[in-house]
């Protein structure tokens, strides 16, 4: 199946780079960037570099979300086939020829800042990862296609700069936008969201390396993508966005991979989600060993870069840290579609009219449960408290003070957010938007207590610092501090107690991103008041190979969750954190979670005290008899469930006993929240 990945060739659309910074960049030039595209052959880089473990893309989206993509642009009617011919005749129509006879093309007569010199001299700078075979062949494949393939079209090459490195050589390089061209590889979630933040000039100094302000239009249309108020708005936005990415060849869409793993049939009970495969918090919580009882299930991933639950970008980190760190919201792993409750058991989007524009915008509310028990290596076996909603405003308000976080994108819209209760958060947006709720439903929840006091104690410098402020209040809302605050520890008008969200608020915004600005809403005292908050803020960003460990913090420090495992003996040694509030019984095979409420839709009714829960029942059973007596350790079945693959005594077969392992829970409902 295809995964959730998109691979492309990465094109710098900016005008120039830091290596020629008078020289006009070829690759800002749309017609360089479409003679390149015309030189890459699709089909081979699949057959013949990947060997058959992909599928061909012509948008910067995963072949699983195609129904995103506008079909003007893709399949027959991509725009760029591979036309070696074609290619060379767009490089001689701008002016490219080999005029000194060295085997090299020279730049047009009129090239800006490099008239008539020679691409040796200019070259096109690759950079190719090497940590990754099948993104060093494909970069190699581009190069030998602009050297030899090129020359043989037109009797001249264009020259490369070809830098093959790991991680830590091309990220520097990446970080200046000081290249051309990138063999460049991404993780997207089940949405395309991603396009916004890849692709907007918005995001050029963290997550795009591709087009500073060149493409105003595009930034348009990747605008109404995000800020769209329906799925059918999103979906009508992102279809232009293709439209003017292919029209323009802001970049070279290659392939998603197909996913294919392998497990010991001795580990039953594994889930095989969609567009992820097994790697996933269903199977974790799930399989067990049949050949050793108790024994852990060992888990092949590749190296991590960097186990920071706030700086890490690469998905090998990211196999470890969502088995740490939990999320409000979670979906059914064989229908992404279907969002299911996780951290918290309901949720309710509606909107809220901003005083300052008069604006409706989106706010979502969250419904913790109350037995979401907190592990971490300092707490075992003992439970020092569960999480609340204080914890998820902490999460916000943290990964909100670093605007270079891997996960600031979720939170860069939040206004305020409201603690209503220990089990009740309010979070305000400034905008209006579909994707508001997935923002904060997919965010990576950070521990509260436990993080503040280790952060303030960071041996080397402080992550964490208390600060109190004095300031004048006329009755309008007042920037006082330079500081993006992460808690309001407390706070006091002419002297006299004042509470956040009952006296006050504290937003961030659009306009300042920054959460530091002061929103009197009811003190009742005669103007002006003068205002004192003590508060919680970051100094310094918690950098490193784990959060904080350039301060001085070791991973034992930092890493505390609510999830279902908490690291041990080593950040790679997870064991199971025995106060996590799902234990799902051997059994269950669908994992579809029904509402309490009448039609089964969260909030309907009574929003916040809708409750739910998983149930064994005949739609499990159908799921496993739908590939009775189908085998899963011979040749490829397609009708072998390994979902339903679960009794220890007939391994890698579904037969009647794990037909019997259902059957004989049926009826059960499990992992409904406490009252």
């Amino acid at each position: 199946m295809p995964k959730n990945d998109v691979f492309e060739y990465a094109l710098n659309n900016n005008y120039s780079i830091l290596d020629y910074p008078n020289a006009k960049s070829p690759t800002s030039k749309r017609e360089v960037r479409q003679a390149i595209a015309h030189l890459i052959d699709k089909t081979y880089i699949i057959n013949d570099i990947l060997k058959g473990q992909g599928v061909i893309i012509d948008q910067p989206i995963p072949a699983s979300q195609i129904s995103w993509c506008n079909e003007s642009v893709i399949g027959e009617n991509y725009p760029y086939p591979y036309d070696p011919a074609r290619a060379a005749e767009i490089l001689a129509t701008l002016g490219f020829n080999d005029t000194d006879g060295n085997g090299w093309l020279n730049y047009p007569t009129d090239w800006p800042g490099a008239p008539g010199a020679d691409t040796g001299e200019y070259p096109l700078k690759v950079l190719i990862r090497s940590d990754d075979e099948s993104r060093l062949l494909v970069g190699r494949y581009l190069v030998d296609q602009l050297t030899n393939t090129l020359a043989a079209a037109m009797g001249a090459g264009f020259a490369c700069n070809t830098i093959e490195g790991t991680g830590d050589v091309i990220l520097p390089i990446l970080l200046e936008k000081n290249f051309h061209v990138y063999t460049q590889g991404y993780v997207t979630g089940r949405f395309p969201t991603h396009l916004f933040f890849f692709y907007h000039s918005m995001f050029w100094c963290t997550s795009n390396i591709v087009t500073n302000y060149e493409h105003p239009l595009l930034d348009q249309y990747l605008q109404e993508f995000y800020y769209a108020q329906s799925f059918e708005e999103a979906r009508d936005a992102c279809k232009k966005a293709c439209g003017y990415m292919a029209d323009h060849c802001v970049t070279i869409p290659l392939w998603s991979s197909v996913a294919y793993q392998t497990w010991r049939k001795e580990v039953p009970g594994v889930v095989c989600m969609a567009e992820r495969g097994l790697n996933n918090k269903y199977t974790y919580i799930n399989a067990y060993r049949a050949d050793i009882p108790g024994a852990p299930v060992r888990v092949a991933v590749f190296e991590p870069v960097q186990l920071n639950v706030i700086y890490s970008s690469w998905s090998m980190d990211w196999e470890i840290l969502n088995a740490i760190h939990p999320h409000l919201l979670n979906v059914n792993p064989y229908d992404l579609a279907i969002d299911q409750p996780w951290v918290a058991q309901d949720w309710e989007v509606g909107t809220w009219t901003d005083q300052r524009d008069g604006q409706n915008k989106t706010k979502v509310t969250f419904w913790i449960r109350k037995d979401a028990g907190i592990a971490g290596p300092e707490f075992v076996p003992a439970l020092p408290h569960n999480y609340t909603a204080h914890d998820a405003a902490f999460t916000i308000w943290y990964t909100y003070a670093f605007q270079d976080a891997w996960n600031c994108e979720n939170v860069m819209d939040v206004h305020h957010t409201e603690i209503v209760d220990n089990q009740t958060i309010i979070v305000y947006f400034d905008k209006k938007s579909v994707w508001s709720l997935y923002d904060i439903g997919g965010l990576p929840l950070l521990v509260k207590d436990e993080l503040i006091k280790k952060l303030s104690q960071a041996p080397l410098y402080p992550l964490m610092e208390k600060k109190t402020v004095s300031f004048i209040c006329w009755g309008n809302e007042v920037q006082f501090s330079n500081d993006s605050l992460v808690q309001v520890i407390n706070a006091t008008a002419d002297g006299m107690p004042i509470y956040e969200n009952t006296n006050f608020i504290i937003r961030g915004g659009q306009d300042v991103y920054c959460h530091n600005v002061f929103v009197p809403k009811d003190i009742p005292l005669e103007l002006p008041w003068n205002i004192t908050i003590t508060y919680y803020y970051a100094p310094n960003p918690p950098t490193g190979y784990y959060l904080g460990s350039d301060a001085g913090l070791s991973w034992q420090d930092t890493m505390y969750t609510a999830g279902p495992h908490y690291p041990s003996s080593s950040p790679y040694d997870l064991k199971k954190n025995m106060h996590f509030f799902l234990d799902p019984p051997l059994g269950e095979t669908d994992w579809r979670w029904y509402w309490d409420t009448p039609g089964g839709i969260p909030g309907w009714e009574n929003p916040g005290r809708d409750s739910g829960y998983f149930k064994i029942n005949i739609y499990d059973v159908v799921k496993a008899t739908a590939s009775y007596c189908h085998r899963g350790d011979g040749p490829y079945d397609p009708h072998y469930f390994p979902g339903a693959d679960l009794d220890a005594s007939d391994l890698c077969h579904i037969g009647i006993y794990d037909i019997v392992t259902i059957t004989g829970k049926y009826g059960m409902e499990w992992g409904a929240p406490p009252p």
